[in-house]
């Protein structure tokens, strides 16, 4: 699960800034884990490596966020760091502790989508996570970056993968769980690695093996803006 630190002094901003976070394609199966705090010194008193990213206001009382952030990068060299601010001129020193992006209040969806796209990325590259899944003669640890997609046929699910594919009897719903961050649906037969798309043309998904999948009706809309946000 992703671990998201929100340090802003104005609390409508933060509820903001969470709403938009949550309303993303990516947390639809699992809302990300979020703390807020008011103070760049609360945040830093509390700090312990955590958080994947922090979306840090600027303008803040005692301690500003460019401060907080410069405590940061001493504290944490891989966070994101996401700079809010309501004049984009004030993110130009963001370069002096290498911050990811940043959004110019007040935030937008769009914004905040695209930013949300490289977090991930970033995540999943950090942290090379795998998924253990059971196969006929045993068990198989599949990095989840290589996965395409998941097919399900009645009990099965078919993991197709860059160096093959690996069937296992597991419920869909228990993927999803697993899988809720950079994955899709394009239908309720396949759970698409957006990373893995080769191109979307019409009503069907190419996959890097040459598979093409069909796009539901029902699901095309929600499935094009998360793949497009996902590319960035």
């Amino acid at each position: 699960m992703i671990k998201i630190a929100i340090v802003d002094d104005k609390a409508s901003d933060a509820e903001r800034l969470i709403q938009a976070i949550s309303a993303n394609a990516f947390f639809a199966a699992e809302k990300p884990a979020i703390d807020v705090y008011s103070r760049g010194l609360d945040f830093l008193d509390h700090y312990s490596k955590l958080y994947d990213a922090v979306f840090m206001d600027i303008d803040m009382p005692v301690i500003n966020g460019l401060e907080t952030s410069e405590k940061l990068r001493e504290l944490d060299k891989q966070i994101d760091i996401v700079f809010v601010t309501n004049y984009a001129s004030l993110a130009i020193n963001g370069y002096s502790v290498s911050a990811m992006d940043f959004l110019v209040k007040p935030v937008t969806q769009d914004a905040v989508d695209s930013c949300l796209a490289k977090i991930v990325k970033h995540y999943n590259e950090r942290n090379g996570e795998k998924l253990v899944i059971r196969i006929k003669h045993g068990y198989k640890a599949i990095a989840i970056s290589e996965i395409y997609y998941v097919e399900v046929m009645k009990h099965d699910l078919t993991f197709h993968c860059a160096d093959g594919d690996y069937v296992t009897r597991m419920p869909m719903k228990e993927i999803e769980k697993r899988l809720s961050n950079g994955f899709c649906k394009c239908s309720n037969s396949y759970l698409v690695n957006l990373s893995s798309i080769d191109s979307v043309v019409g009503d069907t998904a190419i996959m890097p093996n040459g598979d093409e999948l069909p796009i539901a009706r029902a699901k095309k809309k929600g499935f094009i803006e998360a793949f497009v946000s996902h590319i960035g």
